[in-house]
């Protein structure tokens, strides 16, 4: 009977309790794969100035895509130069419409569309969705992190990292009163 590592298990044992996939799939030698079928038909990024000269301007990123995969993902980041963020999943309704139906619905862009918030494991094939990295954030980088292309979204699934690189149409900057 082989030995088993009580630390490993140990970690193992918590990430299961406390529900984090990545404590236990984070090692040296942690799969990373490129992605050939989430498919990106929208990429806006767009700078924002806050209006006081001393706040450091915002960069907004905003992702439109099919998921095509049978299986949902655990997690989605996005690494942008040395930007590694969390990313809000939603599923999008009603593509192309004239108006935003809500406000702060269609985030950054000229795209207009309804969207909901999303369960990551209520992702089906075929869906629509919305990938925003959410600003600010202190979230662990992994190790594998210079490995990846310099702006792509990444995902997590049954031990492995899919990725699949980006590549952004910059918008007009903003500037706030």
């Amino acid at each position: 009977m082989k030995k088993i590592n009580l630390n490993l298990l140990l970690v193992i044992l918590i990430s299961f309790l406390l529900e984090m996939p990545t404590a236990y799939a984070v090692n040296l030698k942690t799969p990373i794969k490129k992605d050939k079928q989430l498919l990106i038909f929208e990429a806006t990024s767009q700078t924002i100035f806050q209006g006081r000269k001393e706040t450091n301007p915002m960069q907004e990123f905003l992702m439109l895509a099919k998921w095509q995969q049978t299986y949902a993902a655990s997690e989605f980041y996005f690494k942008s130069n040395t930007i590694w963020r969390v990313v809000r999943v939603r599923k999008i309704n009603h593509y192309n419409n004239k108006l935003p139906a809500q406000p702060n619905d269609a985030v950054i862009g000229s795209s207009y569309y309804n969207a909901q918030q999303l369960l990551m494991d209520s992702i089906a094939k075929n869906d629509s969705i919305e990938l925003y990295p959410m600003p600010n954030g202190r979230y662990k980088i992994p190790h594998f992190f210079n490995k990846l292309p310099k702006q792509c979204i990444v995902y997590y699934h049954n031990f492995v990292w899919y990725y699949t690189p980006i590549q952004f149409k910059q918008l007009p900057t903003v500037i706030t009163p």
